[in-house]
C-alpha cells in the first residue's frame, strides 16, 4: 500500500470552498500515484490540518503497518498551523489582517476571537524553536522510514511561512533532500511549482487549490521522484 498524508492540497475529501459548485470528484494526486503503482493507498490528509496531525498520524500507523508499505507520501504544509486534540485545525495567519472568519477552518467556533488570538501566538512565538520544530517532524518521519526501510517522497505544497521578511529563519535546517521534491525550504514548494501557470493548475482566481490538471502534475512530480 501508499500511506499519504498532508493538509488540502492532498486530502481526497476536499471540497472548494468558494466555488461550491466545482466538480472535485477528479482523483487526488495520491490517488494517483496509487493508481500507477497499482496498489491501494491510506490517505490521513484532511483540509485545514497541521505537520503536528501528520506526524502524529503516521507515526503509529508505519509502526503497526510498515510490513505492508510500499511508499510513504507526504504533502508538508505550513509550519505555523496546529491542532487541538486533532478537531480543531487553526492556523493564525488566516486572521492577521483583522477578520476573524475563515471558511477553511473551525478554530474560529473554538477560539471565539481568532483575530487577537493570532496577534498573540505571532508576537509571543519564537521563529527558532518553530524551525527546530519543523525539523524535527521533517526528521522523524524520515527516521522512522530509513529505520524500518520503506520509500519515502516527501514534497513542501507550501511555504512553511508566507512572509519574506522571516522565512529566512527556515532555510539552514539540516535536512535530508535526497527524497524531497525540489528543496523543502527554498521558497521551491509545491505551489510555488504550480505557480509557474497558475491558470492552468489551480481551481480558480479566488480558490488556488489545485484542478484535476494541477492534482495530475504534482503526481508526476512524486512519481518522477
Amino acid at each position: 500500500m501508499i500511506v499519504a498524508a498532508g493538509c488540502s492540497f492532498t486530502a481526497s475529501d476536499f471540497r472548494s470552498h468558494v466555488y461550491k459548485d466545482y466538480d472535485v470528484s477528479y482523483p487526488k494526486w495520491p490517488e494517483i500515484v496509487a493508481g500507477h503503482l497499482k496498489t491501494d493507498l491510506v490517505n490521513f490528509a484532511k483540509c485545514g490540518y497541521g505537520n503536528d496531525y501528520i506526524v502524529d498520524k503516521m507515526v503509529p500507523f508505519i509502526l503497526n503497518n510498515y510490513k505492508d508499505i510500499h511508499l510513504v507520501v507526504i504533502g508538508w504544509t505550513e509550519a505555523l498551523r496546529f491542532n487541538i486534540y486533532h478537531q480543531h485545525h487553526f492556523n493564525p495567519t488566516h486572521w492577521l489582517n483583522g477578520n476573524d472568519s475563515d471558511p477553511y477552518s473551525n478554530a474560529y467556533k473554538f477560539l471565539n476571537t481568532p483575530y487577537s488570538v493570532a496577534q498573540r501566538i505571532m508576537r509571543e512565538t519564537d521563529l527558532d524553536v518553530m524551525a527546530d520544530k519543523l525539523e524535527e517532524e521533517y526528521s522523524t518521519l524520515i527516521s522512522l522510514c530509513k529505520h524500518l526501510n520503506l520509500k519515502y517522497i516527501f514534497g513542501q505544497t507550501l511555504r512553511p511561512i508566507d512572509y519574506d521578511k522571516i522565512n529566512y529563519i527556515f532555510k539552514d535546517l539540516n535536512i535530508d533532500e535526497s527524497n524531497f521534491i525540489g528543496h523543502p525550504i527554498y521558497d521551491l514548494s509545491i505551489y510555488e511549482i504550480m505557480s509557474h501557470d497558475i491558470n492552468r493548475y489551480t481551481i480558480g482566481e479566488d480558490d488556488r487549490h489545485p484542478n484535476a490538471e494541477g492534482h495530475r502534475m504534482i503526481a508526476n512530480l512524486y512519481i518522477k521522484k
